[in-house]
């Protein structure tokens, strides 16, 4: 699944293809509606024994991504970027659209300019497929599995629709109501998270997404499931904080605090008539994010399955 779910293309805003890939591999029978909203997500909801509460839980399915702009000759296009991608980790990767190929090269010679988005041109290699202005493409990049690692394209956040389709597919009945929300266009606006969290208006909100080894940010592979005190633009309730760093201690769940400066998420969007929803994020570690060749540790998958399973239960 995690392998299928990293090789589609679904760049931010054409998630079509990916929605409909969780779609199916969710057993509805354990949900009491499912369906997908005018802007793209797809929403699971389970109704809770007392519906004490709405717990409303989200991963983002959109990944980084280039878009055509411009024929410049035969076989060479101009491109924006979609999301954000450094533009070295783009310069000579393979990318890839449904069904038409291409090459990231550079009109400069080396060491004469530094590399930027304006001489960059994606060089189509496809058999008589014609390239569209409006074509988007992501990069092109088998998904490989270890004992240990899990490396591939959009690791951020596929591996985290895997985490939450896991959930929903063994998930009790709870006391509160659950809405599990895959989300669309988080990398580009994050506009489905802002209409599914106005539409539910959830109390809590738990959200599910990548963390990378960077310099601005203390998360390190390899020692466990990522708990969010802050990131550069957003703060966990710390009550639910509190709570999450209890039930991994008792649980013996290896987790590690995340404070990074470094980027954000899904965590500091509030619905448009915010009623003062608690939110909080758990946080998988990664490398190299936003490049062909993203990298996770197996064992900080189980622990982040783990703390969620637990955690839903001890709210």
């Amino acid at each position: 699944m995690i392998k299928e779910l990293s090789e589609i293309v679904g760049v931010s805003g054409f998630e079509k293809n990916v929605i409909d890939y969780i779609y199916q591999g969710i057993d509805n029978r354990n949900l009491d509606k499912m369906y997908v909203d005018d802007v793209g997500n797809l929403i699971c909801y389970k109704k809770g024994k007392t519906s004490a509460k709405s717990i409303m839980i989200s991963a983002h399915v959109d990944e980084v991504g280039i878009q055509i702009m411009k024929k410049i000759e035969e076989d060479k296009y101009s491109f924006k970027v979609i999301g954000n991608i450094k533009c070295w980790n783009l310069l000579q990767q393979k990318m890839r659209s449904d069904n038409k190929t291409g090459i990231i090269f550079s009109n400069e010679e080396a060491n004469i300019k530094p590399y930027n988005y304006s001489n960059l041109f994606i060089n189509m290699i496809s058999n008589g497929n014609t390239v569209n202005i409006g074509d988007v493409f992501s990069f092109d990049n088998i998904c490989e599995e270890s004992d240990k690692y899990i490396c591939g394209k959009a690791i951020d956040n596929r591996i985290c629709c895997y985490i939450l389709m896991n959930f929903i597919n063994n998930m009790p009945c709870l006391n509160n109501d659950i809405y599990c929300v895959f989300t669309v266009q988080e990398e580009m606006g994050m506009r489905g998270i802002r209409v599914a969290k106005t539409n539910i208006m959830p109390d809590i909100y738990i959200n599910l997404d990548v963390s990378p080894e960077a310099e601005m940010n203390n998360m390190k592979i390899k020692e466990g499931v990522g708990i969010v005190s802050s990131n550069s633009m957003g703060i966990s309730s710390i009550d639910l904080f509190e709570l999450m760093i209890n039930v991994a201690e008792k649980n013996n769940i290896m987790y590690q605090i995340e404070v990074s400066d470094c980027g954000t998420n899904e965590l500091i969007i509030s619905n448009e008539k915010d009623k003062g929803t608690k939110t909080i994020a758990i946080s998988l570690p990664c490398k190299y994010i936003h490049t062909a060749n993203t990298l996770v540790y197996k064992n900080d998958i189980e622990e982040c399955k783990k703390l969620l399973e637990i955690y839903i239960k001890n709210i």
